[in-house]
């Protein structure tokens, strides 16, 4: 942001007020530097192999689609991802996920547990339904008690908001890794 800042400093005065933009967002700047240093990090510890087979992945851009019936999460969200390179679709309700999910093809899912018009839990049993090795990345400020195991939903991670950033991106990343069923089948004995 700082050398952003400083290299269009210079066109300021050339851009009337009224089209300046701030974007504020309520991420911390220590989960900023936490996330590029964890970011950093792994890639040194990354065997070369693991780096050939991530290479071929990225010739496919991953598509996420992002749920939540709070605009400013969205905005936040899309951003992060839109920034590390993902192609991102958003909707604002339960149905609207839906309606956008049927539409489209994506690799990720990330939704908010309670929104008007259908739950984020609606939605993941309608993505199970309709293709069930997509992950589904649940963040809620409500707790999953009554959903009982998340994975029984077929969620592949559950997170409680606020969520960290690293905390969330490393879900992402995880789940876009997973070659897993997310809810693989159980034989009858439950296991």
């Amino acid at each position: 942001y700082v050398d952003h800042a400083r290299r269009f400093e210079e066109f300021a005065d050339e851009v009337p007020p009224e089209s300046h933009l701030v974007i504020e967002t309520s991420l911390r700047l220590e989960d900023w530097v936490e996330y590029v240093a964890d970011r950093a990090e792994l890639l040194r510890r990354v065997p070369a192999e693991e780096v050939a087979e991530l290479a071929a992945r990225v010739s496919h851009t991953p598509r996420i689609l992002i749920v939540d019936d709070d605009p400013q999460f969205l905005d936040v969200l899309e951003s992060i991802l839109t920034e590390d390179g993902f192609e991102v679709s958003r909707a604002g309700s339960g149905r609207e996920g839906i309606e956008r999910f049927d539409a489209d093809r994506f690799d990720l899912v990330v939704t908010d547990k309670r929104m008007p018009e259908g739950s984020g839990v609606d939605l993941a049993r309608h993505i199970k339904a309709v293709k069930p090795s997509t992950p589904i990345i649940m963040v809620s400020a409500f707790g999953a008690a009554d959903i009982g195991d998340p994975r029984d939903e077929g969620i592949f991670k559950f997170l409680r908001k606020p969520v960290r950033l690293p905390t969330l991106m490393g879900a992402v990343e995880e789940a876009l890794a997973s070659d897993e069923t997310p809810n693989p089948p159980r034989d009858e004995n439950g296991t």
